[in-house]
């Protein structure tokens, strides 16, 4: 199964170290779709250079658009950011949510952001649709198989909100099942560290709390670096 990153453009140090972390992870092929880092060993990673358009999500969702209308990814293939870290083996690819959408929107329910916004017109789409109801927004990679993706995003144009919740719409369009887990990311300095193989990090804390832990735990580059 293809590893597909969906990244910005810079130098991207979350990146970097994220790759380093695949050596957990049973994959095949890595593509990123969007800018790639000048480290980063074109010879060994397939990279289809796209520009972001619109809002960072509308670029996100055109990336991945990209990904299952390109025949040579696999189908399926695993959909990661750059700030996610595999930090122990993990072997194949589990299939993890993060719990129904009630429960979810609960622990949400004094938070006024887009992404609550999001959540709320995700879970009413799922309602219209009679589909399941599991959340599946969380900061670890999701096995995407093509055709549904397709359809996930279709119905993502028509949201009013543009933090519809993509994952979330795909994963219960094809019943995907799976494990919950808590969400690994790490948003405040104050978070503990997960106690799962899974690690994501945020602006805050990248470079202050996880940065220094991977580098530490991950110091040689990887295949997908230049030399």
């Amino acid at each position: 199964m293809d590893v597909v990153y969906v990244t910005k453009r810079g130098e991207n140090p979350e990146l970097r170290y994220s790759l380093r972390t695949l050596q957990h992870v049973s994959h095949d092929r890595v593509w990123i779709f969007g800018g790639a880092p000048v480290w980063i060993d074109l010879d060994a990673v397939r990279h289809v250079d796209r520009m972001q358009k619109g809002s960072p999500y509308q670029s996100t969702r055109g990336h991945i658009k990209a990904a299952c209308l390109a025949r040579e990814v696999s189908d399926p293939f695993m959909l990661w950011n750059d700030d996610f870290f595999a930090m122990r083996e993990v072997g194949e690819m589990p299939l993890l949510h993060r719990g129904s959408m009630g429960e979810v929107m609960e622990n949400y329910a004094n938070v006024k952001t887009v992404w609550v916004r999001g959540l709320r017109e995700t879970a009413a789409m799922l309602e219209e649709r009679g589909l399941p109801n599991i959340s599946y927004d969380l900061h670890v990679p999701l096995v995407v198989y093509k055709e549904p993706m397709q359809e996930a995003l279709r119905w993502a144009e028509k949201a009013r909100c543009d933090a519809i919740h993509v994952r979330t719409l795909y994963g219960n369009l094809v019943d995907l099942g799976g494990t919950r887990i808590r969400d690994p990311k790490m948003t405040r300095r104050s978070d503990p560290f997960p106690d799962g193989p899974w690690l994501s990090s945020s602006d805050e804390t990248f470079r202050s709390i996880i940065e220094p832990v991977l580098r530490y735990q991950f110091p040689d580059k990887c295949d997908y670096e230049k030399g």
